[in-house]
């Protein structure tokens, strides 16, 4: 009797488990000082994506558009592979940075994990920040390049409902370049090793240092298949001399642990925040 009490409990428990899932994620981008923008984007599993802001749109409110669950079953998949819920609810910002990203994880359109502040914590954090940008981007750029104005709520009734996510390949589409896979790109060591090797290698600008410059980088670039970075770009820039000796930085790291999808070390986009701190 114990013994069926035991797996009965244990069936229980793996079924809860595997229900609670991200089914939908809020990017929170706020404005201490209010030069800069302020939108949320909000994304559900279903492929429901909901804006409030002004950027990109005509004028300021709430657009909802449909996409295929198969544009965003790589995010979500993503999501749901991390540990959200052990993270902190905030991170102390570590510069005077003028705005503050914040994610909102929905599961089972019911519990709220809120984590504010993400730059601060860890990469991938920043990595589904940026991949909720693109969404959206790319989202508002197909909608003019069709010349067709951005629906309000009041007209999403026009669209017809989403289909059910049925007879989808279960191989991930080959693509060249992921955003996300299964197995991020990892610094060799990992985030402890990579914050030591800007605390010893970084190179703060004099005439940065002179004038009180700080501020956060970000840079983007191309995990290859062999650990190898490519494609270095800056993302987010606060000065001229910051920026270089960010690419400085990363052209001069060592190979990473490549990113592997189903097993296999594929070419990943990632994007790293450097932080210059006169502190």
């Amino acid at each position: 009797m114990k013994k069926i009490i035991a797996i009965v409990f244990c069936l229980c428990t793996l079924n809860l488990l595997a229900q609670k899932k991200v089914s939908k994620v809020i990017l929170d981008r706020t404005s201490k000082i209010g030069n800069f923008p302020v939108y949320q984007i909000e994304i559900t599993d279903a492929g429901n994506i909901k804006y409030n802001g002004k950027r990109n749109v005509k004028i300021i409110g709430d657009y909802m558009f449909h996409l295929p669950v198969e544009k965003i079953k790589n995010l979500f998949y993503y999501i749901n592979s991390q540990k959200m819920n052990t993270l902190p609810n905030s991170y102390q910002l570590k510069t005077a940075d003028v705005s503050s990203t914040n994610l909102i994880f929905v599961y089972n359109d019911a519990t709220d994990k809120i984590i504010k502040n993400i730059a601060e914590g860890p990469s991938y954090l920043t990595q589904i920040a940026a991949e909720i940008d693109k969404i959206w981007n790319e989202t508002v750029r197909k909608e003019r390049d069709d010349n067709i104005d951005a629906p309000t709520i009041s007209d999403i009734k026009k669209y017809p409902p989403v289909l059910e996510d049925v007879g989808l390949p279960k191989a991930m589409p080959r693509i060249e370049i992921f955003e996300f896979v299964e197995q991020m790109p990892e610094y060799p060591g990992g985030e402890d090793m990579l914050e030591k090797y800007f605390k010893e290698n970084l190179n703060y600008p004099a005439k940065e240092k002179e004038m009180g410059v700080e501020g956060r980088v970000v840079c983007g670039f191309i995990v290859n298949e062999d650990g190898s970075l490519s494609d270095i770009k800056i993302v987010r820039s606060i000065s001229e001399r910051c920026d270089e000796e960010a690419i400085r930085l990363i052209k001069y790291m060592p190979h990473w642990k490549p990113g592997k999808q189903n097993g296999k070390a594929v070419k990943v986009s990632y994007n790293l925040p450097i932080i210059f701190n006169l502190d």
